[in-house]
């Protein structure tokens, strides 16, 4: 009577004489470190850990170079103009020291960009109205539900992230 074998027997019999090329190997290594990279800036946002410890833990990593690739593009994927940058500002300067004046004035731009978008949806939907005989101080019109505010925040948003993470990747 033959032996029963396990799944993990069977998968390891078939994969024995598999091997993983140096390339592979890289890739791997860089997935690895991309997702503890991220998992950091996670934990750092939400609190869980302190500026220190996110540097310390970056540092014992070693490829400084990925990880600056990799904060760059959580930085600019994680940018949100209205809301409160603290942490985000934090991490900049303690990554990105020499960029920080210029993704602050890219921010400011983009906020500025944004409220112009607001602005001129508010008085496109003021001017509807009044073609139409609506006025009064009471109507406020709500910009978030035309769908040529959530267009245009959308591209602007995006060309801003795209900003910033430029600004982040630039060589010193």
């Amino acid at each position: 009577m033959s032996e029963i074998k396990s799944t993990l027997d069977l998968v390891m019999e078939r994969t024995r004489s598999l091997t993983m090329t140096p390339e592979e190997k890289e890739e791997a290594r860089k997935k690895e470190l991309t997702g503890r990279i991220r998992g950091l800036f996670q934990k750092r946002k939400n609190g869980s850990i302190s500026l220190e410890t996110m540097k310390s833990e970056l540092e014992k990593l070693g490829d400084r170079k990925l990880a600056g690739e990799v904060l760059a593009d959580e930085l600019a994927g994680d940018f949100i103009p209205d809301a409160p940058n603290a942490t985000w500002m934090d991490i900049v300067e303690a990554f990105f020291p020499s960029r920080l004046k210029k993704a602050d004035l890219v921010m400011g731009r983009c906020r500025k960009e944004l409220d112009e978008i607001n602005r001129r949806e508010i008085e496109a939907a003021k001017n509807s109205w009044q073609k139409k005989g609506i006025e009064g101080p009471a109507l406020v019109p709500n910009p978030e539900r035309s769908d040529s505010w959530r267009r245009g925040l959308e591209e602007a948003l995006s060309r801003c992230r795209q900003e910033i993470k430029a600004v982040l990747n630039k060589s010193d």
